[in-house]
Parts: C-alpha cells; sequence; structure tokens
C-alpha cells in the first residue's frame, strides 16, 4: 500500500516562510540599500548644512573687515573720497542718458 501525501494550505505557507526564496531575498536586500541610502543622505544633508554656516560665517567676517578698512579709507582721504564720488556719479549719468 503505498499512501500519496497531498500536502495542506498550512503545509506549503509554513514551507514558503522557512526557505528563502528570491523574493524573500530580493526585499530583505531593498530594505537594506534603502536604510543605507537614508543613512548616506542624512549625513549628507548635515555636512552641507555645515559647510553653508561656515561659509556664512566666513563671508560675514569678510565683509565687516573690508567696511571697515573702506571706513579707514574714507575718514583718511575725504577730499579724494569724495571727487571718486563725484566721477563715479557723472560716469553712471552720462551711461544712462544714452
Amino acid at each position: 500500500m503505498t499512501e500519496s501525501y497531498t500536502p495542506t494550505a498550512d503545509d506549503i505557507l509554513s514551507d514558503d516562510l522557512r526557505e528563502e526564496g528570491p523574493a524573500q531575498r530580493l526585499g530583505r536586500k531593498a530594505d537594506t540599500l534603502i536604510a543605507d541610502a537614508e543613512g548616506r543622505a542624512f549625513a549628507r544633508s548635515e555636512g552641507i548644512r555645515k559647510a553653508v554656516r561656515s561659509d556664512l560665517h566666513q563671508g560675514r567676517l569678510w565683509a565687516k573687515d573690508h567696511a571697515e578698512q573702506t571706513r579707514e579709507l574714507i575718514r583718511d582721504n575725504p577730499t579724494k573720497t569724495a571727487l571718486y564720488a563725484i566721477g563715479a556719479g557723472v560716469l553712471i549719468g552720462l551711461l544712462l542718458r544714452r
């Protein structure tokens, strides 16, 4: 007597869960890639924010330094500065008349 075994739906389902098929491997690999990409994107955005803040800070320092130098030059040479301002105004006026 040979009995044939017919698996039930529960047997098939439990076998599918035990064995790792291509769909399970692909899903696990996709989850790993997504988690890795999220980590890299967050680190990159933090690095960009720090770089922008640093550049803004350096720009402010540069602007303050040059503004102070300009004030000193104007205080030291008021006549020369006034003549340059008048000359620049006349030149701009001539260019705008055209």
